[in-house]
């Protein structure tokens, strides 16, 4: 005979029972990640880029010629095996290595020997262009904002961070200035409080009206 109990019944009798809800766990730690807390208390890094701001140009791919002589070689007439064999090429553009040489000069000078921040950085950027500046710099030619950015983000790894994929916090700026054109880079390391903010925004509740 088997005696059953009520949930209720064993609570009054301080019978404590097993239940069906399952413990929280702690997702597992990616591997690569970095815990929040920062012991970087290193002073941000500022400097300027004495360049009027670039885009990012896009990479050129194409067919080289001495892939395809090669392919042709090697193919022996057969179609299939000549295009299997074709590799295509991507070269960065002239302007923009010369444009991230520049970017990573003044990096350096900035950094003064420091090493670069090896972890999590909050990155502050302000694109100047010439112009009034009570103007918005949004012409056809003054370039997308993300591609802006693109422009110096490459440049400075290795120099004030060891990779771009660091950057867990950034905010740029498009403005018109009464002056040179140029680049304001501001970097820092990304402690708590950059990550509390963010939560912060995505916890509020979202007006529905």
């Amino acid at each position: 005979m088997t005696l059953k109990l009520s949930r209720a019944e064993a609570a009054r009798l301080g019978i404590k029972g097993r239940t069906n809800t399952p413990a929280k766990l702690k997702s597992p730690a990616k591997k690569g990640r970095v815990a929040a807390s920062s012991d970087d208390d290193r002073s941000a890094i500022s400097f300027l880029v004495p360049l009027k701001p670039q885009p990012k140009h896009r990479p050129r791919t194409f067919l080289d010629e001495r892939s395809m002589r090669k392919a042709f070689r090697e193919a022996k007439g057969n179609i299939e095996e000549f295009v299997r064999r074709l590799r295509m090429k991507t070269v960065t553009t002239k302007e923009t290595k010369a444009f991230e040489k520049a970017v990573a000069q003044a990096a350096g000078l900035a950094m003064r020997g420091r090493d670069p921040f090896p972890g999590p950085v909050k990155v502050t950027a302000v694109f100047m262009f010439e112009g009034a500046d009570d103007t918005w710099p949004v012409a056809q030619g003054d370039g997308d904002l993300d591609n802006l950015e693109k422009s110096f983000a490459d440049a400075l790894n290795g120099i004030v961070y060891t990779d771009d994929r660091m950057t867990v916090s950034h905010q740029t700026y498009k403005v018109c200035v009464d002056g040179p054109a140029g680049i304001f880079i501001r970097v820092e390391p990304a402690h708590e409080d950059v990550l509390a903010e963010a939560l912060a925004l995505v916890s509020d509740p979202i007006p529905t009206d």
